[in-house]
């Protein structure tokens, strides 16, 4: 079966389904941290409904250049679904997570895109980013995902082109993520 996105060329969601359960049980044998990245690209409609889907597939193919060039070559990209990726982190604890996740965050910031101007709010083509690690977050690959959607989700509510963590009572990085408290 087919591991790659045909669009973007990054790893699919079957490959991510796989990947997440290897690493798990790997953290888990050697007690190691891993986290994982959810992105998804803010407004991507607006972009997509003015400028036409050739011009959204090609906003995907750059965006996954860029995430690409500004990962570790442990981490693996995969495309979760339409405008969302995900990015799995082995031996990465939460504040080297976060570091990642406002890198990432920073590189779309200053990357100029063709007629960001014309259809995106503030004129910017932005990502917003839930974090998630193990053990903290989740047990496994479907708890990962779950946290990390739920802080990509919070990400959005609270304005888009944010990064987004529950708080594991110390983790710190520059510049600032948006922490929620475990107890709320």
């Amino acid at each position: 079966m087919a591991n790659k996105d045909a669009l973007t060329g990054c790893f699919n969601r079957r490959k991510l389904d796989e990947d997440i359960e290897a690493e798990i049980v790997r953290a888990r044998r050697y007690e190691r941290p891993l986290s994982l990245l959810m992105i998804d690209v803010d407004w991507f409609k607006n972009y997509n409904d003015f400028h036409g889907h050739i011009k959204g597939d090609e906003l995907l193919k750059k965006m996954v250049g860029l995430f690409e060039r500004n990962m570790r070559a442990s981490d693996s990209l995969y495309r979760y679904g339409g405008e969302e990726f995900t990015v799995l982190l082995p031996e990465t604890p939460k504040a080297e997570a976060l570091f990642a996740a406002s890198k990432l965050k920073k590189v779309i910031e200053k990357e100029q895109f063709e007629g960001e101007k014309e259809s995106q709010p503030d004129g910017k083509v932005t990502v917003s980013i839930g974090v998630a690690s193990y053990p903290w977050d989740g047990n496994d690959g479907l708890e990962l995902l779950r946290s990390a959607d739920s802080e990509l989700c919070r990400a959005k509510q609270i304005g888009r082109n944010k990064v987004c963590a529950v708080d594991m009572g110390g983790d710190k990085c520059d510049p600032q993520p948006v922490f929620k408290n475990r107890n709320g």
